[in-house]
């Protein structure tokens, strides 16, 4: 019987489980899940072009969708700077400290 396989991968896989395991020592559990599923997503979407296959455009609305959900995930201070524009008009009737 034959073996499949090369060192390049299984120097790849290492590479990737040994970053993942010193990684979760420091990190929070949802942030390194966060990681490690975006990591095989983009890993996936990129060995997908470079074999020549094309995202259909339900494809790249699911992508924008995605990557706009983890903008909003990651950078939660974002919020305090859309509240703090809005007071500084307040068009909103939002109770706003005092900036002054």
């Amino acid at each position: 019987m034959r073996e499949v396989g090369n060192w390049t991968s299984a120097f790849a896989l290492f590479i990737y489980a040994a970053a993942f395991s010193f990684a979760y020592v420091d990190l929070a559990a949802g942030t390194g899940a966060l990681l490690l599923f975006g990591a095989v997503q983009a890993t996936m979407i990129l060995w997908g072009f470079r074999k020549g296959e094309r995202l259909d455009a339900i494809q790249v609305v699911g992508l924008v969708a995605a990557v706009s959900g983890l903008v909003v995930l990651v950078f939660p201070g974002w919020k305090f700077l859309a509240r703090r524009s809005l007071c500084r008009t307040n068009q909103h009737n939002l109770s706003c400290p005092d900036t002054s």
